[in-house]
């Protein structure tokens, strides 16, 4: 369906976020997702496959992080040869959407970037990522960043974590 709809942005925006939050999702929808995230040129379909691949990494890492590995070192990838803030900013995003702690060492390098706005979206990736370092990444940011929306962004992720705990 996603492929037959390549330039029907509208129905992308649903159908996308649909196929990203399977439970389970088959080779056939990873496969169609990240072709998607990878090779689209509108660069908000782009976007929301990158974010849906994120989150359907996290999915699959439930049954098996191995098979997760791979949507995640790709996302890394990605994140490793953007160049603008904005597509650092989603692939921050998306790689929190994993909550893999395969992409704690590349998340963390944002956290003290000189741009607010990366060093936020950083930390609202280490709200799935289980592990100290994570947590300690947080609560400092949370006690000495000089930015009100990047205290706000670590005090949200902190929170999420907290209800994540409790829910399981």
């Amino acid at each position: 369906m996603i492929a037959s709809r390549r330039g029907d942005w509208p129905a992308l925006a649903t159908l996308i976020p649909v196929l990203g939050g399977v439970r389970r999702p088959g080779e056939v929808s990873v496969d169609a997702i990240l072709k998607v995230a990878f090779n689209a040129t509108n660069p908000g379909v782009a976007s929301t496959a990158r974010l849906a691949a994120g989150t359907m990494a996290r999915s699959i890492a439930v049954e098996s992080p191995a098979r997760a590995k791979p949507i995640v070192e790709r996302l890394v990838a990605a994140l490793n040869a953007a160049t603008t803030v904005a597509s650092r900013r989603e692939l921050l995003l998306a790689l929190g959407n994993t909550g893999s702690p395969v992409a704690l060492t590349a998340i963390s390098r944002f956290v003290l970037n000189d741009d607010a706005s990366l060093r936020a979206a950083a930390l609202s990736a280490l709200r799935w990522i289980d592990g100290t370092r994570a947590e300690s990444l947080l609560a400092r940011a949370l006690a000495a960043d000089t930015d009100s929306t990047v205290r706000m962004a670590a005090a949200r992720a902190l929170e999420e974590r907290e209800t994540s705990r409790v829910s399981r």
